[in-house]
């Protein structure tokens, strides 16, 4: 074994998701002006992937219809989809008398302060 990928081992799905971010990432990082477009980059090379393994496994043409949804779980996977499609944190609301440096265990405990916003 003289290589690090094969073509066996690159069509893999663990191997297909680490080979789609670290080309992007390489992409992203070699062309500054990729930055913006890092997602679509994804994309294709997910599509790209999945219908090579379509291409060289597949018997008959549903087949290249399963590729379609093995690229959308290889894009999912590889851009994190589970942590962008999350709300947006929020800033912190600051507590007024945490400003004037009165910490927690000099103000004795409301119900106000465990209820309110956190």
């Amino acid at each position: 074994m003289n290589e690090y990928y094969t073509l066996e081992s690159l069509l893999a799905y663990p191997t297909a998701v680490i080979a789609v971010s670290l080309v992007t990432a390489v992409i992203v990082y070699l062309v500054p002006k990729a930055a913006d477009h890092g997602k679509w980059i994804s994309a294709g090379l997910a599509l790209f992937l999945a219908y090579l393994m379509a291409f060289t496994s597949a018997a008959d043409w549903t087949g290249y219809i399963v590729a379609f949804f093995n690229a959308c779980v290889l894009f999912c996977a590889s851009v994190g989809l589970n942590v962008t499609t999350g709300r947006k944190a929020t800033e912190v609301p600051t507590v007024p008398w945490v400003e004037r440096g009165v910490h927690a265990w000099d103000v004795a405990p409301s119900r106000s302060l465990f209820w309110g916003k956190w």
